[in-house]
């Protein structure tokens, strides 16, 4: 199996369901189009920022159809976490769609138009989550030219992500090996496969199919957060961007992803959607984004929306005080 060294570049995946596209190095284009950039600045935010300059056009003369515009006063405005003239970040609920597509037959708006609806200008996703998956999502304005989404790609690739999964059992094994007490696992597959350990995180070096059946490298790294009596959170880094790769890695573990009906348990599934668990939604949220620009680092963290909170109070005691102290209290 091959293994990773110590300190290695981490390279994130574009999104947990598609591959990414190589890398493209920042340009003269992208300060043109305000795109990010190294510097020592950090910008660290888990609530809408003031900008001198954000991606908002208060007086746009656009008008959008009137069932758009109906539907979208009905629905709760999308929490942004990351705004400039050229890019913004925000908050997915679970059981959205990202965008429209033809095998989709959904009548809900999908999430570039609600922020469209609710900004007044259109936006590109520069990467997406799953529609029963939640938290920061990456896009830019469509008024820039589409270096800029190219640019931001690149971004999503070097930079982190870091999700929470909500998943089976106690997660005692999970914690053991987080803590490196054991070095290996039997997988689903009966396989034992060996884990390297890294301050606190292990990693699951497995190969993947991807959605076109090709065999490919894949790393995530996993770390114990919190347990509860029959279910438990776990963190998740991935490393690289294979189609549905954390949901796959935490099934070969033999702990799936609570809701997820392709790779987990589907009498398990009917199980908590019984206790509460919204119907299509996954226990996957996307809590921490890490990007460094040529100007600016930003660091965004999407608090966790309700109704995953309902079911973690209830089912994994304490880990919402978890969440707090160790992910928002240090960016205030």
């Amino acid at each position: 199996m091959k293994s990773m060294k110590a300190g290695a570049k981490s390279v994130n995946d574009l999104n947990d369901d598609s591959v990414p596209p190589p890398p493209i190095p920042p340009s003269s284009s992208n300060k043109k189009t305000g795109a990010l950039s190294s510097s020592t600045t950090t910008t660290k935010i888990t609530t809408s920022p003031p900008t001198s300059e954000p991606l908002h056009n208060p007086n746009s003369n656009s008008k959008l159809p009137p069932s758009q515009t109906s539907d979208t006063e009905l629905l709760e405005p999308l929490e942004i976490l990351y705004n400039t003239s050229s890019t913004l970040i925000v908050n997915k609920p679970g059981c959205l769609i990202s965008h429209t597509s033809s095998w989709d037959t959904t009548t809900e708006l999908p999430l570039v138009q609600r922020v469209r609806n609710q900004i007044n200008l259109r936006v590109n996703l520069a990467h997406r989550l799953d529609r029963g998956a939640s938290g920061c999502v990456l896009l830019s304005s469509k008024t820039e030219d589409e270096s800029h989404t190219t640019y931001l790609r690149s971004l999503i690739e070097t930079g982190r992500k870091t999700y929470l999964a909500w998943c089976r059992g106690t997660g005692e094994y999970v914690r053991m090996l987080s803590e490196g007490e054991v070095s290996e696992y039997k997988g689903v597959d009966g396989i034992v496969y060996q884990v390297e350990h890294d301050d606190g995180w292990f990693i699951v070096d497995r190969p993947l199919k991807n959605e076109r059946g090709n065999i490919k490298e894949a790393e995530t790294r996993f770390r114990f957060l919190k347990g509860g009596k029959e279910s438990f959170i776990v963190e998740c880094q991935p490393r690289t961007g294979r189609w549905h790769q954390i949901r796959k890695h935490l099934n070969g573990l033999s702990t799936p992803i609570l809701g997820d009906g392709t790779h987990g348990n589907t009498k398990l599934n009917r199980k908590w959607r019984k206790k509460g668990f919204r119907e299509e939604r996954i226990g996957l949220h996307l809590l921490k984004m890490e990007l460094d620009g040529e100007e600016r680092k930003i660091e965004v963290c999407a608090r966790v929306h309700e109704d995953l909170e309902v079911m973690w109070r209830e089912h994994v005691e304490g880990v919402m005080e978890v969440i707090e102290e160790k992910y928002f209290k240090k960016l205030i």
